[in-house]
């Protein structure tokens, strides 16, 4: 199993195009656990979750996934699909140790006081000893997405042509089925591959 999370405020629409993807693939949508909770940290304290200081909805998206980081994940499309609407078309936060990368482009804005977290953090942590490769990519914005051969599959990347996929399996780049600016791994009948 593998999944992402993030929150958002309790008055957004992604729960509304969520179902309108179940209602037009329910087989695909019911094979994998999607878990939604509201927080209001006025009448539950921050004791349930401190990251959250405001009323919020947190989701939480299980899903199948092979060993094989080429193989596409079952219900593929639908995932990245959501996903995508999720982080930018409704400004879904990540949750830092959940999402897949591609969840974390242009998190930054999601954070009125994220320049003061840096500065803070370079005061506390000038050697960079609590720093990675990867929170460097993500906290000083660094572009160094790998858009290689499959990198979609493992949210490295988003699409913008087939072999971000995995053609070979018949998985090509698409738009989304609901959300048209999505670009998902998506599954092709097609012969001609």
């Amino acid at each position: 199993m593998a999944y992402w999370a993030g929150s958002f405020p309790p008055h957004n629409r992604l729960h509304l195009q969520r179902e309108e993807i179940a209602r037009l693939k329910p087989k695909e949508l019911l094979r994998s656990r999607y878990l939604q909770r509201h927080y209001d940290p006025l009448r539950q304290g921050f004791a349930d979750i401190p990251s959250q200081s405001k009323d919020s909805v947190v989701i939480d998206f299980n899903y199948y996934r092979v060993d094989n980081a080429s193989t596409p994940r079952l219900n593929e499309d639908i995932w990245e699909e959501i996903e995508q609407m999720a982080f930018f078309k409704y400004g879904v936060r990540p949750h830092w140790a959940k999402s897949r990368n591609l969840g974390f482009l242009g998190v930054q804005s999601n954070y009125p006081n994220f320049n003061k977290f840096i500065a803070e953090k370079k005061q506390l942590d000038p050697q960079g000893i609590f720093s990675s490769k990867w929170s460097d990519q993500i906290l000083l914005g660094s572009k160094a997405i790998d858009k290689g051969n499959g990198c979609a599959l493992e949210g490295q990347c988003i699409c913008s042509e087939d072999k971000h996929c995995n053609p070979r399996t018949r998985y090509l780049c698409k738009e989304g089925l609901v959300y048209k600016e999505a670009r998902i791994c998506g599954y092709s009948s097609s012969s001609i591959v």
